[in-house]
This record gives structure tokens, C-alpha cells and sequence, in this order.
């Protein structure tokens, strides 16, 4: 396997801060740099100490304060700035922005996701079942971002931080409340998910859990952006 790049990675044209991209047989790969784990293989996902399960890759609003989605919460949507790439940062503003116009029709509760390969900033999308406020991230083989609305508006839940963070491929994740509020959480250049099992070990199942982690962002590996 090779390095793709010495200095900050460009992949499609696309400046992503601070991580190794690797090619691998199944395309390119988000190496951790210097913190072990995660970045030795393409596509690899930890285990956790866990027995994963399909269930894993579904992402549940556990809030049961839903917003109904306006033209008002669309047209409110920020630009995103959270990546050094401008074509990233408007191909994530726009999907955002397709997502909450494809559910302002659907019942409430509702949930849609998108996913963006960064080597061609192709993306999928896919919607859960109406009203149940849950979805299945599409995950690829190669390095992506993924986005999924919140109907409470709220920011990264428990499970969100966990299906991103154990991931190697997935580098960055947007959620966007039906209010139009963003939400970003980056892995920064030395993330590794060993690390951040041991860092988060002691708080993993803690009701306050995503809290104290968002609050931490820095501490556990990650770039936390709020809009």
C-alpha cells in the first residue's frame, strides 16, 4: 500500500485537513496517524468489545420532541466551513439542504441520510421508515461523510458518535435538525479509535455520554462544529 499524498492529503480535488489517505484495494482509506488502531486496514471497523450487528448501523432520534420541517427551517440551513475544501463544504450545505426538502412533506419523525465519497463527492441517499425516526447510514469502502437530519433539532446523539467513531472510512459526520440547525463532528489527524475506546471508556454508558463527549471533542480526537 502507498501513501497518496506527503503533506495534506488532496483527494478529487478535495483538501482534507490532517489525514493519511492510503490506497487499499478497495480504493482510498483514512490512516490514523500515531495513535494505533483503525488505520491498518481498508474499510475496517472496530469491534468494540461488542458483538456488532446490522442493528449498529442504524442511527435512532431518541428524542420525542419533533419538529415539523418549513420552508423557513430550509431557507435558515448555514453554509458549512467545517473542511479546508470548498467543494465539500457546498456539496454538504446542498445535501443538507435536499435532505429536509425530501422529508418537509412526510410525517414528522422522519429521517433521511446521505453519504459522500470524498474521492468523487458522489453521493447516496437513503430514507428510514416514516415517522420512526431512525435510518441506516450508507457506509463505503473508501474515505466518506455521511449526514442524517435530527426531527428534534438536537445535536449528536450516544450511537451517532459510536457508528462514526468506529468506522475508519467515515472521517466526518453532519447532522441537520429539521430546524435548520448544523452539526459537525470531525476526526482530527491523530484519531484512533483504541484511543478514543480507553479515553471514553469510563463514561461509555453514561446517560450524559454524547454530552460529555461533544463537550471533550478535542480530548477524544475529534473537531466539533455548531452552526
Amino acid at each position: 500500500m502507498k501513501n497518496v499524498s506527503g503533506g495534506l492529503p488532496v483527494v478529487c480535488g478535495c483538501e482534507v485537513r490532517g489525514r493519511q489517505w492510503i490506497k487499499g484495494e478497495h480504493g482510498y482509506f483514512a490512516g490514523s496517524i500515531g495513535t494505533g488502531g483503525g488505520g491498518s486496514s481498508g474499510g475496517a471497523k472496530a469491534e468494540k468489545g461488542l458483538d456488532k450487528s446490522e442493528k449498529d448501523d442504524i442511527i435512532k432520534e431518541s428524542s420525542d420532541n419533533l419538529i415539523e420541517i418549513t420552508q423557513k427551517s430550509i431557507d435558515s440551513i448555514p453554509e458549512c466551513t467545517a473542511f479546508s475544501s470548498k467543494e465539500l463544504n457546498q456539496k454538504v450545505t446542498e445535501k443538507c439542504k435536499e435532505i429536509l426538502t425530501d422529508l418537509k412533506n412526510d410525517k414528522v419523525g422522519t429521517e433521511e441520510t446521505v453519504s459522500i465519497k470524498l474521492s468523487s463527492l458522489e453521493s447516496e441517499k437513503q430514507k428510514g421508515e416514516l415517522g420512526e425516526g431512525a435510518v441506516k447510514v450508507i457506509s463505503f469502502d473508501e474515505p466518506f461523510v455521511s449526514i442524517h437530519n435530527h426531527p428534534s433539532g438536537e445535536t449528536f446523539s450516544g450511537r451517532d458518535i459510536d457508528k462514526f467513531a468506529y468506522d475508519d472510512n467515515h472521517v466526518a459526520m453532519c447532522v441537520i435538525g429539521n430546524n435548520g440547525k448544523m452539526y459537525v463532528l470531525q476526526k482530527k489527524p491523530d484519531y484512533g479509535w483504541t484511543k478514543f475506546a480507553m479515553e471514553s471508556f469510563d463514561i461509555q454508558y453514561k446517560a450524559d455520554y454524547a454530552e460529555k463527549v461533544l463537550n471533550g471533542a478535542e480530548n477524544y480526537g475529534f473537531e466539533y462544529h455548531k452552526k
